[in-house]
């Protein structure tokens, strides 16, 4: 598909280029660009590399006086991406298109008619609908988004290994609580409130409210969010039910040796403690450190732990035997 696309916008201007990494020159703000020095390369010189297998990459020829194209967040926008950055590479030589020419091609095929995406693409869409208008292609309206920072202000980075999707289900967090607090970290909504759901997060949200400046994503709050989200859930009779059976194994996980008393075992027992503890606990995991041990474990009190405890020890004692 792609070698077909390039053959269609060849007439725009893309060409081979043998040059390497070095060919760099300063650009007007001062950060280095390929100078475009392979742009000019004459047919019998190309033809001699290609006949010598000298590896190369396809580039697309950038227009100087870039039009302004008006985005959904930032208003109307423009970027000299030609005089900044010289030609992009849109087919790597390993053949695998780049980004600048994947997103295109797909946006296209898939009739996309709305592109959202994070805010350090905005500096790029001025290539992209270069890229579209040499292909005679209609391209979607765009909306970039602002960040989410960590909270010193950071980048939020998969390089973070706590930030996967397996850490925070693994910490018993729920799939609607981290949607949540994205969203209420985040803007695009008239109220700033947490506890929101799916059909309320869709039914109130606007694209006009979305800011543009960054947002911070306080991670020390999920276990506050999840709190609502599992007490909603625990109202819940059918989710309720599959809480009951989680815990169940969760228990027996945890505490399998130790269990006197297989009654905390049966579905009853379980839900008449998400019930009692519900709006206390931020997790299904709290239920299982020590300060809830007693709920699944007979506790083992001798004589001299209970004497540290009361002189009433042997009166204790006494009334537990009789």
């Amino acid at each position: 598909m792609f070698r077909c696309v390039l053959r269609k916008v060849t007439r725009h201007g893309v060409s081979r280029r043998f040059c390497t990494r070095v060919r760099f020159a300063p650009s007007p703000t001062g950060k280095k660009r390929y100078d475009n020095r392979c742009r000019h390369m004459k047919p019998e010189q190309i033809r001699e590399k290609l006949e010598r297998g000298v590896p190369h990459v396809i580039r697309f020829k950038l227009d100087c006086g870039a039009e302004p194209f008006q985005d959904l967040i930032f208003g109307w926008s423009r970027h000299e991406v030609a005089a900044v950055e010289g030609d992009p590479v849109i087919l790597k030589a390993d053949g695998f298109p780049t980004y600048h020419l994947a997103n295109v091609v797909d946006d296209h095929h898939m009739r996309i008619s709305h592109v959202l995406r994070g805010s350090e693409w905005l500096v790029s869409t001025s290539k992209h609908l270069q890229l579209f208008r040499a292909l005679n292609w209609t391209p979607p309206v765009y909306a970039h988004l602002p960040l989410l920072l960590n909270r010193d202000g950071s980048k939020l980075s998969k390089r973070q290994g706590d930030i996967y999707i397996q850490s925070f289900r693994e910490q018993g967090f729920f799939p609607e609580t981290l949607l949540d607090i994205i969203t209420h970290a985040g803007s695009g909504f008239s109220s700033n409130r947490i506890g929101r759901q799916l059909d309320e997060l869709i039914s109130e949200f606007n694209i006009s409210k979305i800011t543009t400046h960054s947002a911070l994503l306080d991670l020390d709050k999920l276990p506050d969010f999840n709190r609502i989200h599992l007490q909603r859930r625990i109202e819940d009779e059918g989710k309720c039910a599959v809480l009951v059976e989680k815990l169940r194994q969760f228990v027996l996980h945890t505490h399998e040796s130790q269990i006197d008393d297989c009654a905390v075992l049966e579905a009853q027992y379980i839900q008449r403690v998400l019930q009692l503890r519900r709006g206390h606990i931020c997790s299904l995991n709290d239920l299982l450190g020590p300060l809830y041990s007693y709920l699944w474990i007979r506790p083992h009190v001798s004589r001299q732990q209970l004497e540290e405890v009361t002189s009433e020890a042997a009166n204790i004692i006494t009334a537990v035997i009789q």
